[in-house]
């Protein structure tokens, strides 16, 4: 009372059967007892009706991909007339991810098999076992576990497990990108998935996810974060199932707190985002703390491009930080810095303005000046630095405060940074 339509398929995923194998396999492993081979070779499809559906599909991959034309078919209809309605058959996901909503359908067959039509709009559903629920034909489920999803229709009951990947299963919750840089005003989608504890990803659809901006940098909305069309910094949070996760956001060049409003705001600003001063730990960036001579020397080295050649060595009897050594040996295979005549350099100790002049003036190749400085305190100035500061005010790259130059005063930040900003515009 049974018949079987078997098709072997030859190709990437099979080597296919020769004929001795296929009988053997309906013997022994379908308990078939006659057989009729049809056809054999690359043409090999098989096309069935699933049940409840109108339109046949292809149950087989044929080697090539697709159906081809073949010279003979065998073909089974059903000729019996339309019958009552003696099953349902529930089209949906056997997995789905709690927090999340997939739609499920339903169809229908009558007594003889055949299609039966289905008004989705009087399909009942609910969750018969387990954890969820139903908003139409869209379920939501909540908890790790299995849940028993279960459609009525004209009093005829259908079940179908779902499996549901609830936060149990869970690793976390992920951004991708974990850094976000934009310039004040651009946009860029998010991205947020979570991780199964057994390595597997889901990605989220952005609707899902609550967002928050932590912050001044912009806003989150339809999965797409706005840049704010200041300078700022924050971070953007994703949440998930009780998952949190975070990227850091970037907006221009975000400044220190301590540096907005300052009179050296526009070339700290310059400077921080080509990343040739930076601030502390701690979020400040100290306009007025002194700089230290190894600490000038560096900056003005990132700042100008040097390098050190690799067998550069220092005479400096004295004991240099490590970080201070790539800017300073490129400094000294230039014969822009010396040291003091014991021999040592004192990389800690604060650089004068008059000294900060005389390696400006070095550095830049800078050319002689007629005039003499135009500062009341020029007689105050070294006579070893006397002509750089010439050079370097004649240049415009080194002002004074309140007609004085102060060239014994410790240089600070806010200066250097005003000092290199004004080099770099000279260079270019």
């Amino acid at each position: 009372k049974r018949l079987y339509l078997v098709a072997v398929e030859g190709g990437k995923e099979s080597r296919g059967m020769h004929q001795r194998e296929l009988a053997d396999f309906l013997v022994r492993r379908l308990g078939v007892w006659r057989a009729l081979n049809l056809d054999g070779g690359g043409s090999t499809s098989l096309a069935v009706r699933p049940l409840g559906e109108e339109t046949p599909v292809l149950a087989n991959n044929p080697a090539r991909g697709a159906p081809r034309p073949v010279p003979n078919a065998l073909g089974i209809f059903s000729t019996a007339p339309r019958g009552k309605l003696a099953g349902l058959v529930i089209r949906g996901p056997r997995e789905v991810l709690a927090g999340l909503d997939y739609v499920f359908e339903v169809r229908g067959y009558d007594t003889y098999y055949n299609p039966y039509p289905v008004d989705a709009g009087q399909v009942k559903w609910r969750v018969r076992k387990g954890s969820g629920s139903f908003e139409g034909n869209r379920f939501r489920g909540e908890e790790s576990g299995t849940a028993v999803l279960e459609a009525a229709f004209q009093g005829v009951r259908q079940e179908i497990p779902v499996k549901v990947v609830g936060p149990a299963d869970l690793e976390g919750l992920e951004m991708v990108p974990g850094t976000i840089k934009l310039d004040p005003g651009q946009e860029i989608p998010l991205k947020a998935q979570v991780r199964g504890k057994d390595g597997r990803c889901w990605v989220l659809p952005a609707a899902a996810v609550r967002w928050e901006v932590e912050g001044a940098a912009g806003t989150v909305q339809n999965g797409k974060f706005s840049a704010g069309n200041e300078d700022a910094a924050g971070k953007i949070k994703a949440h998930f199932l009780g998952f949190t996760a975070e990227a850091s956001v970037t907006v221009g060049i975000p400044l220190p707190p301590d540096v907005v409003g300052h009179w050296a705001c526009a070339p700290v600003r310059e400077l921080i985002g080509r990343d040739i001063v930076r601030g502390y730990p701690d979020g400040s960036f100290g306009p007025d703390r002194a700089v230290t001579r190894a600490e000038f020397v560096t900056i003005l080295a990132r700042a100008l491009g040097w390098t050190a050649p690799g067998d550069a060595e220092l005479p400096f009897q004295d004991e240099i930080t490590g970080w201070a050594l790539p800017g300073l040996k490129a400094a000294w295979s230039r014969g822009i810095i010396g040291g003091y005549p014991d021999g040592t350099f004192r990389p800690d100790r604060a650089i004068s303005r008059a000294e900060m002049a005389v390696l400006i003036a070095r550095a830049l190749g800078l050319p002689g000046a007629c005039a003499p400085a135009p500062f009341k305190d020029a007689g105050q100035v070294p006579s070893w630095a006397r002509e750089a500061v010439r050079r370097a005010a004649a240049a415009g790259i080194m002002q004074g405060s309140g007609g004085c130059f102060r060239p014994t005063t410790s240089a600070t930040r806010a200066e250097v940074a005003a000092l290199i900003y004004q080099s770099l515009l000279y260079v270019r």
